[in-house]
């Protein structure tokens, strides 16, 4: 599974509470402090078998390693894993880790509240991942249908449970094709 990378390098310009408005920010979204010196502060989001199917995109494993530069700028390592059977890639949601970290900035600069911005955003990717969920619900009972007619019409019983499997398998990795291809080229 492809991961979502991505470097970011924001000039702040009112580096007060610098190091606490980081942590706050990303506090409220659960991440978790792993490391903190300095210069350097790193969040984490661990696995869990549900990640996949999670609908907010903030939930998936990641780690996020920032670090502070005396020149009033942050420099943000953002990356994202979703590993495993079933799931979707979080590259169809690089616009919006790039709009949530953008709101970092924006409220590290200004103090401005960021809540209302990001749950628009989560909102919207909860849609995006519905939507994505059902083309995978959907593939999914076509090859079940499949292998189910092709169990009755052959006698074996293990096409049935075949079709099941191969459908999810072959829709997932059709959708994260489509998805990683699609995203790419938005980018150039």
């Amino acid at each position: 599974m492809k991961e979502y990378i991505k470097h970011f390098q924001y000039e702040i310009k009112n580096t007060v509470n610098l190091k606490t408005n980081i942590k706050k920010y990303f506090d409220t979204y659960n991440f978790k402090l792993e490391k903190e010196n300095e210069n350097q502060i790193i969040f984490i989001k661990k696995w869990s078998f549900f990640s996949g199917y999670t609908l907010n995109p903030l939930n998936l494993k990641t780690k996020i390693d920032i670090n502070i530069h005396e020149s009033k700028s942050i420099s943000i390592n953002y990356q994202v894993t979703s590993d495993g059977f079933g799931f979707i890639t979080p590259i169809a949601f690089s616009s919006f880790y790039e709009c949530f970290l953008s709101n970092l900035k924006l409220f590290l600069s200004t103090k401005k509240s960021y809540v209302t911005k990001n749950e628009l955003l989560i909102k919207s990717a909860k849609k995006k991942m519905l939507f994505y969920i059902g083309l995978m619900l959907i593939g999914t009972s076509v090859s079940f249908f499949l292998g189910h007619r092709l169990s009755n019409l052959s006698g074996n019983k293990l096409l049935y449970y075949f079709g099941f499997i191969i459908g999810v398998k072959i829709t997932t990795v059709l959708i994260n094709k489509y998805l990683i291809k699609t995203n790419t080229l938005k980018k150039q």
